[in-house]
C-alpha cells in the first residue's frame, strides 16, 4: 500500500516548504539587518518560525484525508480535500453547466410527446396543448391541428382567424368517432353519425346537408367538404359544381374518402380508386397500374397518393412538384402501412413504427427528427409556408 507516488506524502511536502521558508528568512534577515546583535536576529527568527508553525498547523486542520484507490494498479494515494468547500455543489454545477453549454447538450434531441409536430409553427400549429393523453387521431388542416381522444373528445390548436380551432358546444357534451381539418375549416363526426362543421363557411363547406343518412366518415378539403354514408354512398358539399359532380361516377361499395384542393378521391372495396372535381393536373385521372390493390387513399394540392396492398406507394398528377419525386428507398422494402399528404409534402408511415417524408423541404417540414419512433398515426398539412407534420406515438 503506498501513499502518494514513491511514497512521498503531503506531510513530506509541508516539512520541506517549512524549512526552506525558514532558511530564505534567516538570509534576508542576515543581508538586512547585519549591524543588529545576534539576540535581536535570534528572537526574529523565533516570532518568523512561530507564524510559520502555526500557518501550517491552520492549513491542516482545513483539510480531510481521503484514501484513493487506482483501478489499474490497485494503489492508494491519500487525497487532501479543504473541509471548507461543498464538493457536492461544485459537482453539481459542474453538471448543470455540461447540460447547458456541452455540444452534445440534450437539448439538442426533442422531446417526443404523445403528439409531437415539426415545421411551419408561425400560427402554433405543432404547439401542442399540455395534457393531452389517450389520443386515438390527429389531423393537421393548413395552419391548424386536431386530435380526438378516447373518450371521444375534440382538441384542436394553431390558427383561429375563423374560428377553425374554437370547439362548438355541440360537440362538448357528444362522443365524436372521426375528425377532419381543412384548410380553414374542421369536421366531426358523432358516435350517432352526426357530423359538425366549424370554421369558415365560404361556398357553404361547413352547411352539413339536411336529411343525409348517417356518415362513416368524413374528409375536409380546401373549400368542400365530402362525407361516406353507411350505405356506402358519397356525398359533397360546399366548393364548386364541378368539385360536387359525383353523379357520374360508380358512387357504389365505397369504403374510403379523401378531399384534396379543388377535387376529391374514393376508394371502392374492390381495390379501385375513382376521383371527381378539378383535373388540371390529372390529379384525379386515376393510373391505369393501380391494379385494383388499392387499401388507402390521399388527395393534395394537385398531387394524388396511393398505397398498395403490397405496401408501396404510387402517385399521380402535377410532376413538377416536389412530392412527386419520392425517395429512392421508399418502396424498396414493401414495408409501408399508411400515409398522409399535405398541399406540397407527404408522410409514410413504415410497418417498424418509423416515418419517412418527401416534398417540399421549406421549414423542414420533411426533416424527421431524431429519435421518432413507436409511431402509430401521421398528418401533414399546410402549403409550402405554413406546412408542417404531425405524429402520434404509441
Amino acid at each position: 500500500m503506498n501513499y502518494g507516488k514513491n511514497g512521498f506524502t503531503r506531510n513530506h511536502f509541508y516539512l520541506i516548504n517549512f524549512l526552506l521558508k525558514i532558511i530564505i528568512y534567516i538570509i534576508i534577515i542576515y543581508i538586512m539587518l547585519p549591524n543588529f546583535s545576534p539576540i535581536i536576529i535570534v528572537l526574529i527568527i523565533l516570532v518568523i518560525i512561530t507564524f510559520t508553525m502555526m500557518n501550517y498547523y491552520k492549513q491542516t486542520q482545513n483539510e480531510n484525508i481521503i484514501p484513493y484507490k487506482d483501478i489499474d494498479t490497485n494503489d492508494i494515494t491519500l487525497t487532501y480535500v479543504d473541509k471548507n468547500i461543498n464538493y457536492s455543489k461544485k459537482i453539481q454545477d459542474l453538471l448543470n453547466e455540461y447540460k447547458t453549454s456541452s455540444s452534445t447538450s440534450l437539448s439538442t434531441v426533442p422531446e417526443i410527446k404523445e403528439i409531437f409536430g415539426w415545421g411551419n409553427n408561425t400560427y402554433g400549429q405543432i404547439t401542442i396543448p399540455s395534457g393531452l393523453t389517450n389520443i386515438v387521431a390527429i389531423s393537421a388542416g393548413n395552419k391548424h391541428s386536431l386530435a380526438l381522444n378516447s373518450a371521444g373528445k375534440v382538441f384542436a390548436w394553431g390558427d383561429n382567424t375563423y374560428a377553425q380551432t374554437t370547439i362548438p358546444n355541440e360537440l362538448l357534451n357528444s362522443k365524436v368517432i372521426a375528425i377532419s381539418a381543412g384548410t380553414i375549416h374542421s369536421l366531426a363526426l358523432l358516435e350517432n353519425g352526426k357530423i359538425i362543421g366549424w370554421g369558415f363557411n365560404g361556398n357553404d363547406r361547413i352547411k352539413i346537408p339536411d336529411n343525409i343518412p348517417k356518415a362513416i366518415a368524413i374528409s375536409a378539403g380546401y373549400n368542400h367538404s365530402v362525407a361516406l354514408l353507411e350505405n356506402n354512398k358519397v356525398i359533397c358539399w360546399g366548393g364548386t359544381a364541378l368539385q360536387r359532380n359525383i353523379t357520374d361516377l360508380d358512387n357504389t361499395d365505397i369504403i374510403a374518402i379523401s378531399a384534396g384542393n379543388y377535387y376529391s378521391l374514393a376508394l371502392k372495396r374492390n381495390g379501385t380508386v375513382v376521383g371527381w372535381g378539378d383535373n388540371t393536373y390529372r390529379q384525379v385521372f386515376i393510373p391505369t397500374d393501380l391494379n385494383n390493390n388499392i387499401k388507402a387513399i390521399e388527395s393534395g394540392a394537385n398531387y394524388s397518393l396511393a398505397l398498395k396492398n403490397d405496401g408501396t406507394v404510387i402517385g399521380w398528377g402535377t410532376n413538377t412538384s416536389a412530392v412527386s419525386k419520392f425517395p429512392l428507398d421508399l418502396n424498396t422494402n414493401k414495408d409501408i402501412k399508411a400515409i398522409s399528404l399535405g398541399e406540397y409534402h407527404a408522410l409514410a408511415l413504415r410497418n417498424n413504427g418509423t416515418v419517412i417524408s418527401w416534398g417540399d423541404t421549406s421549414y423542414d417540414k420533411t426533416k424527421i427528427p431524431d429519435g421518432l419512433i413507436n409511431i402509430k398515426n401521421i398528418a401533414a398539412g399546410g402549403n409550402t409556408i405554413t406546412g408542417f407534420s404531425l405524429v402520434l406515438k404509441n
